[in-house]
């Protein structure tokens, strides 16, 4: 046939029959169920640290009594031994791995392989100083980016300036700008395996601005007479020139060469014209003095330029000049204390206050037209003198600077410094104050100031250092809990600012190591140690933010826990010792549920040792070895018995008679029993006594010989006897089948022929 039910394994008695009795013979059949198959989860799966999963469940064939699944999951997930479902939250980054899950039933096994990754979350939050105004040829500040989460790399969309790099590990910008580039937005991205995330850095690149711009000046010109093309010097490329206000008519101003060219024509009164030449990084300007006086006595001239001192009689100024002149006149107004004679031009006197230098221009008349000449006088006062500031100076980058005033004695025209201001602070020529906000940090430099008049000059020398802000916003991923012999994910420091230098206190666990220019702590950690902050400290001349990074390191958990097992042990017999095998460190060990009385269990070697003192069921103890990496677990079956009994025996074989009374048959055993059974029923007539074993009473059919099985038994075991009856007839002898036989629901067997000696009237199977 084709069993259709699964079956434990159990003893079938067959009985052979005829008229003159019996035979028997016990076969053994088990029926298990169909191995389960078509085992299958969702894969490949890509999970998150700190994201939870959704849950894997599997789908199969067939029933399923457990399952199990190797090598164990990533840290933070679970396996369900009963249902198979995969869940939980990832705390730690693990690569691909294929992880196998086993589905068992009493009929045989299937398996599946689930591939997992676990990788880190996104970065967030990039950010860099924006927007940026830099110069070729002047090397910048490193860029330092600031970003939260762990990140493998950087990139930058459009390439940067030429000069400029952006590092491709640790995100910062640095260089020296090259060629101008107009205002752009240049997107930096930080990556991991998880996503990306962006920021956009404004950068500008001007040229150097032009300067030393100067023409020839003064200059005079006569209406109708072409003139001597003005032509610029000047240092530094020049986009264009403009020029302010409008040249004398006839005059012409070349915005591309900054030419002046022409013929006048028309009397234009002195006048300063300011020229200024423009690239992308600036400008400078240049004030040019320009006269046209018509045609006139000619040659006027006077001895110029003329420095004179308050106070003291200067020599006269008498003119020379080719014609007629009929009348004089200067213009402007000669410095207090001078006179001018209108009809012979002479100019005398003793000045009596300071006065800038000034033109004064004669003009010579007569009654065709008139000519003029410009007589430069300046009347000086003493030099200035006792110039001084507040110094040295210590200034940071983007916070205004409380402004520097300068206290002199005497009179002031201009003032002047050198080298010029770091970026960001600005000069004024006119009051000497210092002001501003700057831009770029600056080393310790000594910037001359100079305050001047004509008569000359006193200095001071300034000292001015400009640092970057004092970095801020610290942070690491934190807590943290490392392994022993496990090298760790790097951690990367979150900073905003620049830095100069990182470090820790107090010193890092044995085989982690903190960059002191990155700020990056890795490495392999040695040796276990208990939770602790350490405090990461970023610090550059302006100051320091801190940060307390909390670490564990944990031992490498214990594994691969065993013992010898299963354990039948006897009561009042000393057990051999049972010590564990495991892999690696342990510094404790525990049981549950206590064990049986007369067995101790040491807790720190694991061995459990004694000699049982009472009877107790099979039970499993749980044995948990632990230290601070984790810990592993096994299962100990343990049974403690009763001494079973022995030498059971009865008097055998015994031929009976229908209708006549039995001898009755008593056991002889030794040990404590508990109570006696016997397979198969006796002959009809004959009784069983389940507590003495007795067998008793008056056969009433025939029954063939027949082999009765008596069993003994007590909590600690069995002992069974065969005993021989028969009743009158003969019995057909030497039953036997093939056996055991273990049979599979839904497959035929291959039929079980009986062997057999004798006739047989008739087969019966019990149970």
């Amino acid at each position: 046939g084709t069993p259709t039910v699964v079956s434990a394994n159990a003893t079938y008695t067959v009985t052979a029959t005829n008229a003159g009795g019996n035979a028997t013979f016990d076969i053994e059949i088990a029926v298990n169920p169909a191995a389960p198959a078509a085992l299958s989860y969702n894969t490949p799966n890509t999970f998150i640290v700190g994201t939870a999963i959704t849950a894997l469940t599997p789908t199969v064939t067939g029933s399923v009594t457990s399952y199990s699944i190797s090598p164990a999951l990533p840290v933070g997930l679970s396996f369900n031994t009963t249902t198979g479902v995969i869940s939980g939250t990832p705390t730690t980054a693990t690569t691909q791995a294929t992880y196998t899950v086993t589905a068992i039933n009493a009929g045989g096994s299937t398996t599946f392989g689930v591939v997992i990754t676990v990788n880190m979350p996104a970065p967030g939050s990039l950010s860099y100083p924006s927007p940026n105004i830099f110069t070729v040829g002047t090397t910048i500040s490193p860029m330092f980016a600031g970003i939260n989460g762990f990140v493998i790399g950087f990139s930058v969309s459009p390439a940067l300036p030429a000069g400029l790099t952006l590092d491709p590990i640790f995100g910062f910008i640095s260089g020296t700008p090259t060629v101008v580039t107009a205002t752009a937005t240049y997107t930096v991205s930080a990556f991991n395996l998880s996503g990306t995330v962006s920021f956009g850095v404004v950068i500008t690149v001007n040229d150097v601005a032009p300067t030393s711009l100067t023409y020839t000046t003064p200059n005079v010109f006569t209406v109708g007479t072409s003139i001597t093309n003005l032509s610029p010097t000047v240092t530094g490329n020049v986009v264009s020139y403009s020029i302010s206000p409008a040249l004398p008519s006839g005059l012409s101003f070349n915005t591309a060469t900054g030419v002046i060219s022409g013929t006048p024509t028309a009397i234009t009164a002195t006048a300063t014209y300011t020229v200024t030449a423009t690239n992308s990084g600036g400008s400078t300007t240049f004030g040019i003095v320009i006269t046209v006086n018509d045609e006139a006595p000619s040659a006027l001239s006077y001895n110029t330029p003329n420095v004179f001192t308050v106070g003291t009689a200067i020599t006269s100024l008498t003119p020379t000049v080719t014609g007629d002149v009929t009348t004089y006149a200067i213009s402007p107004s000669l410095p207090a204390g001078l006179s001018f004679d209108t009809g012979t031009g002479i100019i005398s006197g003793t000045p009596t206050s300071a006065s800038a230098q000034t033109t004064y221009t004669v003009t010579a008349s007569n009654s065709g037209g008139n000519t003029t000449f410009d007589v430069v006088i300046t009347v000086n006062e003493a030099a200035p003198s006792d110039l001084t500031y507040n110094t040295p100076n210590i200034f940071t980058v983007g916070t205004a600077i409380v402004v520097l005033n300068p206290t002199v004695t005497g009179s002031v025209t201009s003032f002047s410094i050198s080298p010029a201001l770091p970026a960001g602070l600005s000069f004024n020529t006119t009051s000497g104050v210092i002001s501003g906000i700057p831009t770029t940090a600056s080393a310790t430099a000594t910037y001359t100031v100079t305050a001047q008049n004509v008569s000359g000059n006193a200095t001071f020398g300034v000292v001015i250092t400009v640092n970057m802000p004092a970095p801020g916003s610290l942070s690491y991923t934190s807590p943290n809990i490392f392994t022993v012999g496990t090298a760790i994910t790097s951690l990367f420091p979150a900073i905003v600012g620049s830095v100069d230098t990182f470090t820790v206190s107090p010193a890092l666990p044995a085989g982690l190591s903190l960059d002191p220019t990155f700020g990056i702590i890795s490495g392999t950690p040695t040796t276990a140690t208990t939770t602790a902050t350490y405090t990461i400290t970023a610090a550059n001349a302006s100051g320091s933010s801190s940060f307390g990074v909390v670490i564990t390191v944990n031992d490498q958990a214990p594994a691969t826990l065993s013992y010898t097992n299963p354990n039948v042990f006897t009561v009042g017999s000393s057990i051999t010792a049972l010590t564990p095998t495991v892999t690696g460190n342990v510094t404790s060990y525990a049981i549950s549920p206590s064990l049986p009385a007369g067995l101790s269990f040491n807790t720190t070697t694991g061995i459990i040792v004694g000699t049982p003192t009472s009877v107790t069921a099979q039970a499993t103890y749980t044995i948990t070895a632990t230290n601070s990496g984790g810990s592993t677990t096994f299962g100990l079956v343990i049974t403690v018995n009763d001494a079973a009994p022995v030498a059971l025996s009865y008097p055998t074989p015994n031929l009976f008679t229908v209708g006549t009374s039995i001898v009755p048959l008593s056991p002889i055993v030794t040990g404590n029993v508990v109570s006696y059974s016997i397979s198969p029923t006796l002959p009809a007539g004959l009784s069983f006594n389940t507590t003495t074993g007795v067998i008793s009473g008056t056969p009433t059919n025939e029954s063939a010989a027949a082999t009765y099985t008596v069993t003994a038994t007590n909590t600690g075991g069995s002992i069974t006897f065969d005993l021989t009856i028969t009743v009158n007839d003969s019995a057909p002898t030497a039953l036997s089948y093939t056996t055991p036989n273990v049979f599979t629901v839904g497959n035929a067997i291959v039929d079980l022929v009986p062997n057999i000696t004798g006739s047989v009237t008739s087969y019966s199977i019990s149970p």
